[in-house]
Order: structure tokens, then sequence, then C-alpha cells
């Protein structure tokens, strides 16, 4: 266990950096002062607010890129009902990912926060970390398939674990 200061840091001094509509934690003055430009791929549509994912991909890279200090590649996709901000490289992904995708799932809600600040249309964005989220939808199927198919042979109930609500929604 590590002592904490009266300010909750361990021996490191944070700085808040604040952009009009973003805010981000860096450990570092270097981290601080690093300038990241989003780019918006010119095929999404237009009744997407330009603003907000502009400010989803500025979201998202100060805390991974500046926050974090992780060297990674951010990709944007237009889906259906809004964004998917995908995020690669060959830093330990398993930082942003977190416990069970706590960290990931974070990241998610609070870009969706941060962007849904601004006039406009509700823009549903989802942060995904290495294809964390695919491989989790492919092992909840084979979950809930196998404890299906242990319930009709032995007929007995089964509960299943604690899940979010997007695991839910899946299962």
């Amino acid at each position: 266990m590590r002592n904490l200061g009266h300010d909750g840091l361990a021996n490191e001094k944070a700085l808040i950096h604040i952009h009009p509509n973003v805010l981000f934690l860096a450990t570092t003055p270097q981290a601080a002062k690093q300038e990241v430009t989003p780019t918006i791929p010119d095929d999404l549509p237009k009744d997407i607010n330009q603003d907000k994912v502009e400010l989803a991909l500025q979201y998202v890279k100060d805390i991974v890129v500046n926050g974090m200090g992780m060297d990674v590649t951010i990709e944007l996709k237009d889906t259906d009902d809004g964004i998917f901000i995908a995020i690669y490289g060959d830093d330990n992904l398993g930082t942003i990912i977190g416990r069970r995708g706590e960290t990931l799932d974070a990241i998610q809600y609070l870009t969706g926060l941060a962007t849904n600040r601004l006039e406009g249309d509700y823009l549903r964005v989802t942060v995904d970390c290495g294809d964390y989220r695919l491989k989790r939808q492919q092992n909840l199927i084979e979950m809930t398939q196998r404890m299906a198919n242990q319930v009709l042979e032995t007929n007995v109930t089964r509960t299943l674990d604690p899940m979010t609500p997007a695991a839910r929604r899946l299962v």
C-alpha cells in the first residue's frame, strides 16, 4: 500500500489541464503539454454533429495518450446509433481495459457525458480497446449457451454472475 499525501496522490504531482470542453489528468508536465489533433473521416453521415465527434475523439485521446501515457492508434467508425472509437496499440492495452473492462467502461461513460454536454441530438459513443468488447460479447454468448444446455440436461436452475446493462441486453 502506498502512502498518499493530503491531495490523494502518491509521491507524484498531477496537473489538471482544462480545454474549453475537455478535462484530463496528466501526471507529468510533458504529458499535459502534448497536443493531440483529432481527425474526422470524411465519410461520416451529415446528420452527426461534427463538433461532438471531434470532442469525443479529443477526449479519448486526452485520457489515453496524455492522461495514461499510452502510445496508441485511435480510429473512428460510424455505427447505426452513433460513433465507435477503437483503440489499438502495442502498449499494455490491459491498462486501458481494466479489470473486467471497468476502466474501458469508465472511459466510454465519461466520453459520452463530455460529448453530449454540447447542444444537439444525443450521440451514442462506444469505446473499444483491442477488440475487447467483441471478444467479451462472444464469450458471453458462448457462456449463456453452455449454461442453457446444462439447464436443459439437468433441469436445475442456474444463476449468472452480475452483469452490466449492456451485457444483460446481449444475453
